[in-house]
């Protein structure tokens, strides 16, 4: 049996340009929490996809959203995945054993990982752009600082007595840019949480350190259906089912843009 971990990375590719069915994205995210490997490969695809146009120094061009990058490389879609919708196990089993097959004969395998950065490229050349490389230091605080001046990304910052941590929330992606909160202990990781609207809870990713892209990850609700945000620190491995000791929180109440007139 094969154990190549080829697929989770294209599931990474997928996943970062937002391209995964249900249960592709409930399987991948059970993947990433506990896999480092794909949580590094998926910052370098999402910072690359979708926010290349925040590295641009010409504020004379616009360079293209993102929905028309995605189409290009996935062809026309919802940007987000669909809504959930409840699947039998069997249904499950049966979408598992096709997905290989659909993916060797259409070549997706090898095109989502390619077309990231082809695209990247030729966006890049679009605006005048030096391409990013993969690994170059980026300083996670010029995020925050690009995001502020953009009315499509948000700027939150999570405070508590140990500390405090800034997120960067652009559509669906949240991103943690700086965490001010003392290290963890050596078998301790933080954890992101998301609190929807009428719900507990939920873990999004799990961290020991920023580097120099930001740490991010896909919102599992909409912003403004989001009581809370979180970070706590958490026993190292899998997500846990509840925060066991919180750092910094924001409540969103105080956070939410003003209603249009």
């Amino acid at each position: 049996m094969s154990t190549s971990h080829e697929p989770w990375e294209e599931l990474a590719a997928a996943y970062a340009l937002h391209a995964l069915d249900h249960d592709e994205l409930h399987r991948f995210e059970e993947h990433l929490a506990g896999c480092r490997s794909c949580r590094e490969l998926l910052v370098q695809y999402q910072l690359t996809a979708a926010h290349l146009a925040s590295l641009a120094d010409s504020s004379e061009v616009t360079p293209p959203e993102w929905e028309v990058m995605r189409r290009r490389v996935v062809g026309v879609g919802p940007a987000h995945p669909r809504p959930t919708v409840s699947a039998s196990p069997a249904g499950r089993v049966r979408r598992h054993r096709g997905r290989r097959a659909r993916w060797g004969l259409s070549g997706r395998r090898v095109s989502l990982r390619t077309a990231l950065v082809t695209t990247a490229a030729a966006v890049a050349v679009s605006v005048g752009l030096t391409v990013w490389v993969a690994g170059q230091p980026s300083r996670p605080q010029n995020l925050a600082a690009t995001c502020a001046a953009q009315a499509s990304c948000r700027v939150i910052t999570l405070q508590g007595t140990a500390g405090r941590v800034v997120l960067v929330v652009e559509g669906q992606d949240v991103a943690v840019v700086s965490n001010d909160l003392a290290p963890v202990e050596p078998r301790e990781m933080y954890v992101l949480w998301q609190q929807p609207e009428g719900g507990a809870p939920v873990p999004l990713v799990g961290y020991r350190q920023v580097g120099p892209t930001g740490v991010w990850v896909h919102l599992t609700a909409p912003l403004d259906r989001t009581k809370a945000l979180m970070v706590s620190a958490e026993p190292e491995g899998g997500l846990p089912a509840k925060a066991s000791n919180v750092l910094a929180a924001a409540e969103l109440g105080t956070h939410s843009p003003a209603p249009s007139a």
